[in-house]
């Protein structure tokens, strides 16, 4: 029986040492085939990946060529088939240890990466799960942020990650949150023009497209950016967009590393979803931003109007130039009264204040002053308020002024 020559005997024992070791499956793959390349009457040496038993990648084989195959699976699960196109049928034999070690050693390795990713994507919701639980109870936006680059370093221990928020004129960077960059980069970001030819996240907010820089290479291109990454140690930046419900760009997600590097898919997977829990939190923050904005406007409005007898709901929709309704709604959602009830507390609360800093000498005037047409009626509801919101030495001053 002929034997494995020298040379491809070394190559096996370079696969076993060195292929296993390579994180990405492909380049694994990819060393394997060159180190079998050298086995006698073989043209060409590939895998037909299979996952969860559907084969995804084939292989293409030319009909007039032998091939030989060999399964690798662990007890019912089949991960591939290695793939000899054999150029010369006299040269080639298959050698039954070798093979059956080699499949063996590459089917616990898929067995192990399977595993791990499983893992992987388990601690992945997880970690989403947390960051959903934050923005759910009304955690501040830096909070959230800090907790979704935090949980992508974890993950990818050799990162270290950004996320820069975008003015609504599109052309100013602003820090959102990092946590292991160095203060002086967090400075000089902040408030910087958007580079929109250099600069990865500029491109990524021009396009609304990831991009990915193995290597910024600051010989070629002087900017700011360039600057301030070639300082900070940092070589490689993948940049992803952080788009808004409404197709708005927000910001970016972005990841860098200190040594030249490309993402892999599950690379790719965790940054567009990193990017997508930071969405929901920045939008998030700003609707509730312009919640109470709303709420002040009201709150103005009513205040501007207090001593208007009548003034309600109508009249504020009109004053705010808005439908009743919309109004209403809006009013429910913020605060958890109608609008009707707002006014009236507002109405109280201003009248608090009067009869606490003793303005009016009587109780009518107050009524008067802060929109109430009947005096019996506003020291009905006033009681009310004080006897839920004030104190008891606060509603004995409301006797000493009837």
């Amino acid at each position: 029986m002929k034997l494995p020559s020298t040379k491809t005997l070394a190559q096996i024992a370079l696969i076993e040492s060195v292929g296993i070791t390579l994180p990405d499956k492909n380049k694994m793959l990819e060393f394997v085939c060159r180190g079998l390349l050298d086995t006698p009457g073989v043209s060409r040496v590939g895998f037909c990946i299979h996952e969860n038993n559907i084969e995804l990648k084939s292989l293409p084989n030319n009909n007039d060529v032998p091939a030989h195959k060999f399964l690798i699976k662990l007890k019912d699960l089949i991960f591939a088939e290695l793939v000899f196109d054999i150029s010369n049928a006299s040269l080639f034999l298959p050698y039954p240890p070798f093979i059956k070690n080699l499949t063996s050693m590459l089917a616990v390795i898929f067995e192990e990466r399977r595993l791990k990713a499983l893992n992987y994507r388990h601690i992945q919701a997880l970690q989403r799960s947390k960051v959903l639980e934050k923005v759910a109870f009304g955690s501040s936006l830096g909070e959230v942020l800090t907790e979704i680059i935090v949980n992508y370093e974890i993950l990818s221990p050799d990162t270290l990650c950004s996320v820069l928020l975008v003015d609504e004129a599109g052309m100013h960077l602003h820090h959102g949150t990092s946590s292991n960059l160095p203060d002086f980069y967090k400075e000089t970001v902040d408030n910087m023009d958007v580079d929109f030819t250099v600069d990865p996240r500029g491109v990524a907010i021009s396009t609304g497209k990831r991009v990915i820089k193995k290597s910024l290479d600051s010989h070629q291109n002087q900017s700011d950016y360039i600057n301030v990454t070639e300082k900070s140690g940092l070589l490689a930046c993948w940049s992803e967009p952080i788009i808004s419900s409404t197709s708005h760009i927000m910001g970016t997600f972005t990841v860098y590393y200190c040594k030249s590097r490309e993402p892999s898919l599950s690379d790719l997977s965790f940054i567009q979803d990193s990017a997508r829990l930071a969405g929901i939190a920045i939008e998030r923050n700003n609707a509730e931003h312009y919640e109470n904005e709303f709420i002040k406007k009201v709150r103005h409005c009513v205040l501007e109007n207090i001593s208007v007898i009548g003034f309600g709901t109508e009249t504020l929709a009109a004053k705010l130039f808005m439908s009743r309704s919309t109004i209403q709604r809006k009013i429910k959602r913020e605060s958890g009264l109608t609008a009707a009830q707002f006014v009236r507390t507002i109405r109280l609360e201003k009248a608090h204040h009067y009869i606490q800093s003793k303005t009016h000498r009587t109780l009518a005037e107050t009524a008067y002053a802060v929109g109430f047409k009947h005096a019996g009626y506003f020291s009905k509801v006033y009681k009310k308020y004080c006897a839920e919101k004030v104190t008891s030495s606060n509603s004995l001053q409301l006797e000493k002024t009837k």
